[in-house]
């Protein structure tokens, strides 16, 4: 919770520095978008072979999950399914459902059925964790870290 008060604070500062003193705010809006924690849910597949995982990323730094380079720790992945098919995607959407990290925190969300036919970024649900609540979004589907050499995209994203 502390965080996002700082996360609050940061973009108050942020409007005031751009719309009152008319002082250049980029460094402090790229600090206040890093402070927020998010979670992704990532489909991952092994080139070249039909290995595919679907896992939740939970990021203290929300930037992070977007860093091509960036390796989260055992704690902060939980892995939802695998499997040897090709497509045999996990199906995220539909119902209420959760991944326990080796943490022991669980993340839960509620996605509706027919939210990849929704425009990319569009609210697509909620999620939380015991901590928070996040407001759940849907992705692009665009390339992000690789994890145990499995390519990763992006399919929905809770900040």
């Amino acid at each position: 919770m502390a965080g996002r008060a700082l996360h609050v604070a940061l973009l108050i500062s942020c409007l005031f520095l751009r719309c009152i003193l008319g002082a250049p705010t980029s460094d402090i809006e790229t600090r206040a978008a890093q402070l927020v924690e998010g979670v992704h849910l990532l489909n991952c597949a092994f080139e070249g072979e039909p290995r595919l995982i679907s896992l939740v990323v939970d990021c203290t730094n929300d930037f992070d999950c977007s860093d091509p380079a960036y390796q989260p720790d055992g704690n902060s992945v939980c892995v939802k399914h695998t499997t040897t098919w090709y497509e045999d995607w996990y199906q995220w959407e539909g119902g209420n459902k959760s991944c326990t990290f080796a943490s022991g925190i669980t993340f839960s969300w509620e996605i509706p059925l027919d939210a990849q036919s929704n425009p990319d970024y569009t609210g697509i649900g909620r999620g939380w964790n015991g901590r928070r609540n996040f407001g759940g979004y849907k992705d692009n589907h665009r390339r992000t870290f690789s994890w145990r050499s499995h390519t990763c995209v992006k399919i929905y994203y809770y900040v």
